[in-house]
């Protein structure tokens, strides 16, 4: 079938071209921190503190690394954040990276990966916005969700 010449097809909206560079984040502003760590084994205080991301400008993230990426110490942490900078900021964010990262931060999914994305909507000083994972014991998920836990000790539950 050919589309007459004096019909136009409709053309997709174009999402911007975003990206990521190092630069100072200041942590009085709002920010998202990204740590590294096992969140089965320990809590957010004890995850490595691998970088900060501050609000874009002119479809540029500016990314602050809180540890020297090229230490032989922290080069896996520094690979696997760069990855996940990579898809959050970059490719998966579509028209608005910064609003689908900042709900990034309360999933499950946040829990899950061994990189966690924290955010600071008031700076440092302010509340941190992520989910968390809580251990309850038997009867307290019984009470809090209506049903027996799967182990008689309790488990860990994810909140956001």
């Amino acid at each position: 079938m050919t589309i007459p010449k004096n019909m136009t097809t409709p053309k997709k909206q174009k999402v911007p071209a975003w990206s990521w560079k190092e630069a100072p984040v200041d942590r009085k502003q709002p920010h998202i921190e990204v740590r590294y760590g096992d969140a089965r084994d320990s809590e957010y205080e004890a995850w490595v503190p691998i970088a900060l991301v501050g609000e874009p400008k002119r479809n540029s993230f500016p990314v602050q690394w809180l540890i020297d990426p090229s230490d032989s110490a922290h080069v896996e942490h520094a690979r696997r954040v760069r990855k996940d900078l990579d898809f959050f900021l970059v490719q998966k964010g579509g028209q608005d990276p910064w609003a689908y990262t900042i709900q990034h931060c309360s999933t499950p999914a946040n829990m899950y990966s061994i990189t966690h994305w924290a955010y600071f909507p008031d700076g440092i000083g302010g509340e941190r916005k992520s989910s968390r994972v809580v251990t309850m014991s038997a009867k307290e998920y019984e009470k809090a969700f209506g049903k027996k836990a799967k182990n008689k000790k309790g488990t860990k539950v994810i909140v956001r």
